[in-house]
């Protein structure tokens, strides 16, 4: 069986035009991870249990300072 295709989300900090983002794939047994303006690249791919591990982290450290 072939696996569904991705279902990309872009991410709500996107640029006005769309073409400086992240994206998150969905869909597949895998989560990806792909940078918009590198469309022809593969994504990086995740276990879904280490991509939530992940938004846990980033969603309760806080932002991070710019330097």
């Amino acid at each position: 069986m072939t696996p569904a295709p991705w279902r990309w989300v872009r991410s709500s900090r996107c640029s006005p035009s769309g073409d400086n983002c992240v994206a998150v794939g969905l869909g597949q047994p895998l989560v990806g991870v792909r940078d918009t303006k590198a469309g022809d690249r593969p994504p990086l791919t995740f276990p879904p249990a280490r991509w939530l591990a992940f938004l846990a982290r980033v969603t309760t450290a806080g932002p991070h300072p710019r330097r």
